[in-house]
């Protein structure tokens, strides 16, 4: 993984990446001085050192951004309806995101287990409920799709493979990113800025959640009770607007992640990363043909 030429990161983001590479350092010295050891122990050994490798490259992929995400191809979509979005307009760059081959499964499997756009769809009949809309897409849809490819099938697919967890899982979140992309957002989500970034942090948070699940379900560490999950509380609406001359909603929250740490390794090792701070972001919603899709936002602050 390489940096765009000329980009340096913050002194502290440094720091963080040579506290992973010194664990992976330490843990390749102990696997050298463990070559002769019995191999049960040996093996529970790997475990924790490709726990600790992917670590690494975990973090680099949080730090890093937007810069290495996969590319969503572009497909002929009708225009969205105009509307004025709560940030001033900004010339922005489509999203250039190189493409990752996708894990080889039969097509009936796909099918059976990557939900399609039509179902993950939110009617347009719920902006008259603003409660109902926003948990239906915060504590359903988004927590779908970050734990989305946690499967027993991909866990099987992942230790098979000879390819580390992070490319596995990297491969396995590609094949889901793009329909939730189409089914959540406006068409033309690549014109405004707020989208963009949010598919960018989209996109990395799913690989992620489903990287620390494929590392805490091999069945063979104790410390893994259960394999990792993300999830997101709506706490509070604290104000919503429906106009409908523009068939738009706006919705300003108060809502906050959590995750399973407790239930296994992943969670303690990562838990600097995992913000579960209540922020308060407002989403602009718009019907279109019928669906309710996010057509901008503003990520807010934290609350507490």
């Amino acid at each position: 993984m390489t940096l765009p030429e000329n980009q340096v990161l913050p002194e502290e983001q440094m720091v963080y990446i040579d506290r992973y590479k010194q664990m992976d350092e330490e843990a390749k010295a102990k696997a050298k001085e463990k070559e002769t050891a019995p191999t049960p122990e040996k093996k529970g050994f790997i475990e924790n050192k490709r726990l600790i490798a992917i670590m690494s490259g975990i973090a680099l992929l949080v730090v890093i951004g937007g810069y290495t995400a996969n590319k969503i191809f572009n497909k002929n979509q009708p225009v969205a309806t105009e509307i004025e979005t709560p940030t001033t307009p900004v010339d922005t760059p489509q999203v250039v995101i190189e493409a990752v081959p996708a894990v080889e499964k039969s097509a009936d499997t796909v099918a059976e287990t990557i939900p399609t756009v039509e179902s993950l769809e939110i009617d347009a009949s719920l902006m008259s409920n603003p409660e109902e809309l926003i948990k239906e897409l915060m504590e359903d849809r988004f927590v779908q799709w970050y734990n989305a490819g946690n499967t027993q099938e991909n866990v099987d697919v992942a230790y098979a493979s000879h390819d580390e967890i992070a490319d596995s899982a990297a491969k396995m979140a590609n094949e889901y990113d793009e329909n939730y992309i189409s089914a959540l957002l406006v068409p033309d989500w690549q014109s405004k800025a707020p989208l963009i970034e949010f598919v960018e942090k989209g996109i990395i948070e799913h690989r992620t959640v489903l990287s620390l699940f494929l590392l805490t379900s091999s069945g063979v560490v104790s410390e893994d009770k259960k394999p990792y999950e993300r999830g997101y509380v709506v706490d509070e609406i604290t104000s919503s607007n429906f106009d409908k001359s523009k068939k738009t909603m706006t919705i300003t929250i108060i809502g906050h992640s959590y995750d399973n740490e407790a239930d296994n390794r992943a969670g303690e090792d990562l838990s600097e990363n995992i913000d579960t701070r209540q922020m308060n972001p407002t989403l602009e919603i718009t019907e279109i043909n019928g669906k309710a899709k996010i057509s901008n936002i503003i990520f807010g602050k934290v609350v507490k």
